[in-house]
């Protein structure tokens, strides 16, 4: 903190000017931040759709949603809103004890330039230009930056490609039927593979991960010969050894190396052309 006094001899009165700078803050690698877990957002159009994921790369905690209506409003009343909504995900993340909050890597600003040539005619292309309108992923983007410093958290972006139809595919059931009373979106889905890319791993679901009683239902069902879907978790049969017994492999640790953040092989394609092959 620095005071600086000066008196007007024209006015005859005294100031007083205060200044002060923050101390620098030493870079950290995206590893660090993300060790204990990051609260992973999906931005839309209207809300907001968080979960919390752990180290490990699975959901913990009721999916969220957060409402985020700002079209048609002043600009005061967008930003006011807007910041309400972000507070929401900075208590949601020091509750959860996360230092990083994980989001997508959104710009329209291609889009909206294109305009009506690459979005479409008629009914239908007005409808997705005013969904890409609603939303505000720049001030989004930039007031989360700001407002998660101040509070000393992070904030990782991840590449958005395909993460509505990867979660889709691997979590939105599961999760479902782990909370059957909450209607669960492929929105809440796709913030479970955002905060995955952000670990680096991969989007795909684990067999038998978020199952019941896994340790019960995976151990009754590995006998020679037998692989049923509740051992499988949905996914193709393992392996068989000679003997006819499930090829079983030790699982890996949870603070093994990464892959590498963002991994490509989930981010590239739709999962249907990946399992295609």
């Amino acid at each position: 903190m620095r005071y600086d006094i000066s008196f007007d001899s024209m006015k005859r009165r005294w100031y007083l000017h205060a200044s002060w700078t923050r101390p620098p803050v030493p870079p950290l690698t995206v590893q660090a931040t993300v060790a204990g877990g990051v609260v992973a957002v999906d931005l839309n159009a209207g809300h907001l759709d968080c979960f919390v994921v752990d180290r490990h790369g699975n959901p913990t905690g009721p999916p969220i949603t957060i409402p985020l209506e700002v079209d048609g409003l002043p600009a005061s009343t967008r930003d006011g809103r807007l910041r309400a909504a972000i507070t929401r995900i900075l208590d949601l993340a020091d509750a959860a004890g996360c230092a990083a909050v994980a989001v997508e890597a959104l710009d329209f600003a291609d889009a909206r330039a294109a305009g009506r040539e690459t979005m479409g005619r008629g009914r239908r292309g007005r409808r997705f230009r005013r969904t890409v309108a609603g939303i505000p992923t720049r001030r989004f983007r930039d007031r989360l930056v700001q407002m998660a410093a101040n509070r000393e958290l992070a904030v990782v972006a991840v590449d958005a490609r395909w993460t509505s139809v990867w979660g889709g595919r691997y979590w939105q059931a599961p999760l479902q039927a782990r909370y059957p009373k909450r209607k669960l979106t492929r929105h809440h889905a796709a913030s479970v593979v955002v905060g995955r890319r952000a670990l680096g791993l991969g989007a795909r679901r684990r067999p038998g991960t978020l199952d019941a009683d896994r340790r019960i239902g995976v151990a009754s069902n590995c006998r020679p010969g037998r692989i049923t879907a509740s051992a499988r978790g949905g996914h193709d049969p393992p392996a068989t050894r000679p003997g006819g017994s499930i090829g079983l492999r030790k699982t890996g640790r949870g603070d093994r190396d990464r892959r590498g953040a963002q991994v490509a092989q989930d981010r590239s394609a739709s999962p249907v052309s990946v399992d295609s092959h």
